[in-house]
């Protein structure tokens, strides 16, 4: 619900299907109040085969918070020395934050990789390699009807 927000003017679902065709965010009037029927991003689906990822709000969300947490996480390393033993109180520091968002149902599953090349322990730089599997939104629910002669 989008609180202190009146709805002036309703729209029937096949409208507000064509809005969010045009990429447009639409409000609608619920029993808990006006919502956001759908938020989608500037990234769109071309077709079936090519598609960005970051269509719907919720996934891009949940992206920029993992990212967020490993910054907060690792910000404690910076100015550290570059060992194999702080990289791995990194990776534990990483696993258990992510682990977290696990916990509270934003990731489904995540994967990540720490390195750090001869040249980047050099350069002081260590890399976070991030595969994120988000907990996808509903956006919809089809109902199939069948009738019967009796």
């Amino acid at each position: 619900p989008v609180p202190n927000l009146v709805q002036q003017r309703n729209a029937s679902l096949s409208q507000v299907d064509r809005i969010i065709g045009a990429r447009f965010v639409t409000t609608g009037l619920k029993p808990k109040g006006v919502v956001i029927m759908r938020g989608i991003t500037g990234a769109y689906n071309i077709s079936q085969y090519a598609r960005s990822d970051f269509v719907n709000l919720t996934t891009v969300r949940i992206t920029h918070e993992a990212v967020r947490v490993i910054r907060q996480v690792a910000d404690p390393f910076l100015g550290e020395p570059n060992t194999a033993t702080k990289r791995s109180a990194l990776d534990q520091a990483i696993d258990a934050a992510l682990g977290k968002m696990q916990e509270k149902g934003a990731l489904r599953r995540y994967q990540y990789s720490i390195t750090a090349t001869t040249s980047q322990q050099i350069l002081g730089e260590a890399s976070v390699k991030l595969t994120l599997v988000p907990a996808f939104e509903l956006v919809r629910i089809n109902t199939v009807v069948s009738l019967a002669p009796e």
